[in-house]
């Protein structure tokens, strides 16, 4: 298990070079070969619910995403459990250099609510973890520009108006 921001982590599987390789066919993007095939804990992993997840190479984390529906969905759908991801060659590239490569997923991306319902926070985690530890895999975007547009042009409300100003 890992802790980040006082959330836990756990392992979920490991990825390993498969003998024989998969073709993964897309319309938009053409075929591709994929060498890599990821080997679950448990297959009842593979229907997490929404989550952010992390990919970790030799003990670093390399890569944060989250997906809204099940993990099977966003990595392995159609593949028979070949990497159907976009990382797909970083991954087999790490594989093929020797690499340990696993994933991992937040054991309870939850916070609850002050009506004791809970609100999954996967997507703002995975922007904080990417804004953390700036993974290498995770593609380098605009948005430390919008975050320094925002911290120049952009007042939180509550530091505006106070609750006690409301009645």
């Amino acid at each position: 298990m890992k802790t980040i921001f006082n959330l836990h982590f756990v392992k979920i599987g490991s990825f390993y070079l498969a003998k024989i390789p998969w073709v993964g066919k897309n319309k938009q993007w053409g075929d591709w070969v994929v060498n890599s095939k990821f080997e679950p804990v448990n297959n009842k992993v593979l229907k997490a619910d929404e989550n952010v997840y992390l990919v970790i190479v030799n003990d670093v984390i390399t890569y944060v995403g989250e997906y809204i529906y099940n993990l099977e969905d966003r990595w392995f759908k159609n593949s028979n459990g070949y990497v159907n991801h976009h990382t797909w060659k970083e991954i087999d590239e790490a594989l093929e250099q020797g690499k340990d490569v696993s994933l991992w997923l937040c054991h309870n991306p939850f916070i609850a609510l002050p009506d004791g319902s809970e609100l999954n926070i996967a997507k703002s985690l995975e922007q904080k973890i990417i804004d953390e530890f700036s993974p290498e895999w995770n593609k380098k975007s605009n948005r430390s520009k919008w975050l320094e547009w925002r911290k120049k042009n952009c007042i939180r409300i509550n530091d505006i108006i106070s609750c006690n100003d409301l009645g």
